[in-house]
């Protein structure tokens, strides 16, 4: 739709409804989905119980406790995760390739280091834990110095709405992806003052419709309710619009697997063009990276496609464990008594009394004998609900392999450390699936990382790297042709398990003390680069010391190169 700056009602061409089209359809697709993820949060964060239960519990006069077991879940799993952490490392072709191939793996540490990569994909991975998904974003920006950086960073699920046909892991074969973006009116209208009276005709618009639709007492609840709805784009009381971000992918030519991916912005009836005959707000602002800059952690999924986080799968049970726990507390802290009429002169003052610790109760001559007064024992029955409650917390162990083993609480069926080792085990096969999914993910993020170092990356200029001993160094790109698309895909991205929270510098410097300790190589190699790995201050003195010392000595008769006499 182009705009020639009238304020005439906004008209959408059937290009531009197709749009429209397939945010409904998502957003529909999506629906149940979203609501039930909502509770997956709320059960996160320890948020359990409805009003109305907590209604009831209060007129009872039980407590509404939650003994948390989806925080605790799934938070172990992210230790877990961690201590079975992988590094993504690029592996050349062919061999001529391997001096780039260390080039491109200083380059994505480098991005990794300033991006804080691993604590967002972290972070991405839990909301994948929760409620099914988590969305990574790959995208180049300017830096002070006008130099294009890249940037990875984890993004709220609720602004991503997806191909309901779309089944792989990665969104690959996603016909769209749309990312809405809230920003403030005057905002959009800054960013596009070409669109800025078609902004403001639809605000209004939807303000006077607000007021039609949202008339009398009701309408400040209203208007608030429909600032919550996701399917709004339109935020009333906070003066924001949601700008849409479609990415769509078009098939070129026959073939099924090639595909060119464009971008359109729009907000329900805008589409932000400009002038009839400039696009260029709505072009592809990855150059010739031709890839979606969004890449899902997906947790696991049903048949139908739909999302599924841990929070689903123990839900019931915590339902079921939090419920028994609140009996079980009111059982132990309450004495219920059956006694018949007459049996004692004040049967108030028996009650106030047999909820005491050190009450005392006067009844009637013989009524104890007669079983005229009896005081109920809950004991039994509070061993039964623990009984219950236990192996329901058993149930959540088998289904998500978080057992006390796992938590370091031992088992009670387990004697030995080999048996307590064979639980561990046991329960870390239970999480295989979502790690293999969130090891695919990192994987495709860094695919998306090269892509775009392959066209943000074009200018000269100097770049921290690590060598393979561990050390950094600076190197100048792009001296070379090797920057272009085509070059990068030359290289295939491969994951290797890290000891836990150990960097590869820590794992060199390890390696190569323990070679220097057998002898293999000589002090003045080994020395060398034992002091670069190792992080003290003055590093580059030592270094330079060092050295010296070892010239000095190889001067001398008798120094490391001498040859020794012999027997």
């Amino acid at each position: 739709m182009a705009h020639d700056g009238s304020t005439t009602e906004p008209s959408i061409s059937p290009a531009d409804n197709r749009f429209i089209q397939w945010w409904r359809e998502a957003h529909a697709y999506q629906s149940d989905w979203r609501v039930r993820n909502e509770l997956n949060y709320s059960y996160y964060d320890g948020d359990q119980y409805t009003d109305a239960e907590n209604t009831a519990l209060e007129r009872r006069g039980q407590q509404a406790t939650v003994l948390n077991i989806c925080r605790q879940t799934i938070d172990m799993i992210m230790a877990m995760e961690a201590q079975r952490r992988v590094e993504v490392n690029i592996a050349p072709r062919e061999v001529s390739d391997e001096p780039m191939a260390e080039v491109l793996n200083g380059l994505l540490k480098q991005v990794s280091d300033v991006a804080s990569r691993p604590y967002e994909e972290a972070q991405g991975f839990r909301q994948a834990l929760t409620g099914g998904l988590g969305v990574m974003e790959v995208y180049p920006y300017q830096d002070d110095n006008n130099e294009w950086q890249i940037d990875v960073s984890q993004e709220p699920w609720e602004d991503f709405y997806v191909d309901p046909f779309s089944r792989k892991p990665d969104w690959s074969d996603a016909r769209y992806v749309i990312k809405r973006v809230w920003m403030p009116l005057e905002n959009a209208r800054a960013r596009w003052p070409k669109m800025a009276d078609m902004v403001d005709q639809l605000w209004q618009q939807h303000l006077d419709i607000s007021e039609e639709t949202f008339a009398g007492q009701e309408n400040a609840a209203q208007t608030a309710a429909q600032t919550e709805s996701s399917v709004s784009s339109f935020d009333v009381k906070n003066r924001r619009i949601a700008i849409h971000e479609v990415y769509y992918s078009l098939p070129v030519g026959t073939s099924r697997k090639r595909r060119k991916i464009h971008h359109v912005i729009h907000t329900d009836q805008i589409f932000f063009k400009g002038d009839p005959d400039d696009d260029s707000l709505n072009t592809f602002p990855y150059r010739g990276a031709n890839i979606y800059p969004y890449i899902p952690i997906i947790a696991l999924t049903k048949r139908d496609g739909t999302y599924q986080g841990v929070v689903d799968l123990i839900r019931s049970i915590q339902d079921s464990v939090n419920k028994l726990n609140s009996k079980d507390i009111w059982n132990m802290s309450s004495n219920q008594i059956i006694m018949e009429e007459g049996a004692t002169d004040d049967p108030e003052q028996a009650r106030r009394q047999a909820a005491r610790p050190d009450g005392v109760i006067t009844v009637s001559d013989g009524s104890l004998q007669a079983g005229r007064f009896q005081m109920r024992d809950n004991l039994r029955e509070s061993a039964n609900l623990h009984g219950r409650e236990q192996a329901l917390l058993g149930h959540a162990q088998r289904i998500t392999g978080v057992n006390d083993a796992t938590l370091g609480l031992g088992g009670t069926n387990a004697r030995t450390a080999s048996q307590e080792s064979s639980r561990l085990l046991q329960g870390a096969a239970l999480q295989t699936s979502l790690l293999e999914n969130f090891f695919m993910a990192k994987r495709r993020t860094t695919e998306v990382v090269l892509r775009m170092i392959g066209a943000f990356f074009t200018d000269k200029r100097i770049a921290r790297v690590q060598l393979p001993n561990g050390a950094d160094d600076f190197v100048e790109l792009n001296t070379e042709p090797f920057n272009k698309i085509g070059d990068i895909l030359r290289f295939d991205v491969v994951l290797r398990e890290v000891p836990t929270f150990t960097t590869v510098r820590q794992e060199n410097l390890k390696a190569i003390t323990e070679v220097a300790k057998a002898n293999i190589l000589p002090l003045e190699i080994a020395g060398k680069a034992i002091l670069e790995l190792m992080e003290l201050p003055n590093k580059r003195q030592l270094i330079q010391e060092f050295e010296q010392l070892v010239a000095g000595a190889n001067q001398q008769p008798g120094g490391p190169g001498a040859v020794p006499p012999t027997a």
